[in-house]
């Protein structure tokens, strides 16, 4: 029989993940660690990717949480990986707009750019294609841009 406490127990035993609260994967959020990061940001994004679709709304609010912190959020961004709404292409569009690329940087802008490949078409080849033409950009970060687009066009 389902306990009234733990309605995400199914009567075979199993987990409905549907019915997992989504402050379970709150806990520690904002102050914990990197590691405790990471785990919550991976049951939110399961937690989307099974049905509940409130929970990227989370993943985006923690990039804002977590604006000045880079290596935060390239853990958040590798959640995004799933989660391929107009919101979240946005959320990494915006990052790459206003970041500088350089040694700090650079793994970052190719987590989110590996995010990207996964983004269906009409999300991210109008995007690419305006930082591919931003002089911002050196060749070599263009090159990476199209990569995606060309990744993207044979994986449709």
């Amino acid at each position: 029989m389902k306990s009234n406490k733990t309605p995400w127990i199914r009567n075979d035993g199993g987990i409905d993940s549907k019915q997992i609260p989504i402050e379970a994967a709150l806990h520690n959020v904002i102050d914990g660690n990197n590691d405790e990061l990471r785990g919550r940001c991976g049951a939110l994004a399961f937690m989307y990717t099974e049905g509940k679709k409130e929970a990227a709304i989370f993943l985006y609010g923690l990039m804002a949480h977590n604006y000045n912190d880079i290596v935060r959020k390239e853990i958040i961004v590798k959640s995004f990986k799933d989660i391929e709404t107009k919101e979240a292409a946005e959320i990494l569009f915006r990052e790459l707009n206003s970041i500088d690329s350089n040694n700090t940087t650079r793994k970052y802008i190719d987590e989110i750019l590996k995010v990207l490949k996964k983004y269906p078409s009409e999300l991210i080849k109008d995007r690419l294609e305006s930082l591919m033409r931003d002089k911002k950009w050196s060749i070599r970060m263009k090159r990476k841009f199209e990569e995606v687009l060309i990744y993207n066009k044979h994986s449709v």
